[in-house]
């Protein structure tokens, strides 16, 4: 990740980010071996990451009329190292090839990421739309998080105790 990061590049991550959290999502419910209601709940995961590009994108066409895209912000060391540890985790990752025990493991540590990351940058952003879109997109993470830790307690693994900002 470059710093200073423009408004634009933070965007596009998030969208890739995003994305690559819905199709892992779809790839889960698509398994032959998850029960029917957890099926319905990865596919709720995953229109809620849809509705998460889709205010993703809102904002990007809104900085871009504003002329904000190319605005840059300092991230710090320990935000430059959640990106980066996101990044590294989903590259050259294909879902389909990961076993279901792997894929809720990485979804759940996407979305323990994700919330520290919006929360982070929600803290330090000038812009007040970009501050508000990562407030939502933190408290949908969080409630992605909590789906995970109910899905992985059905799954046999015992659920960790809830992390992330209240």
């Amino acid at each position: 990740m470059n710093n200073p990061l423009t408004n634009g590049d933070y965007l596009d991550w998030c969208l890739r980010q995003e994305v690559f959290a819905e199709r892992l999502y779809e790839e889960l419910a698509r398994r032959p071996e998850v029960a029917e209601a957890d099926r319905v709940l990865l596919r709720q995961l995953a229109a809620q990451e849809r509705d998460h590009i889709t205010s993703l994108q809102f904002v990007q066409r809104l900085l871009r009329l504003a002329q904000e895209l190319e605005l840059a912000f300092e991230l710090t060391a320990e935000q430059r190292q959640l990106l980066a540890a996101c990044e590294r985790e989903t590259a050259g990752v294909k879902p389909a090839e990961l076993s279901l025990a792997q894929g809720y493991a990485l979804d759940k540590r996407m979305e323990e990421r994700f919330i520290e990351v919006h929360c982070l940058l929600e803290q330090t952003t000038g812009n007040k739309e970009l501050a508000r879109l990562f407030r939502q997109l933190r408290t949908g993470d969080q409630e992605h998080f909590e789906a995970l830790l109910r899905l992985l307690g059905r799954a046999g693994e015992p659920a960790p105790a809830k992390t992330g900002p209240a």
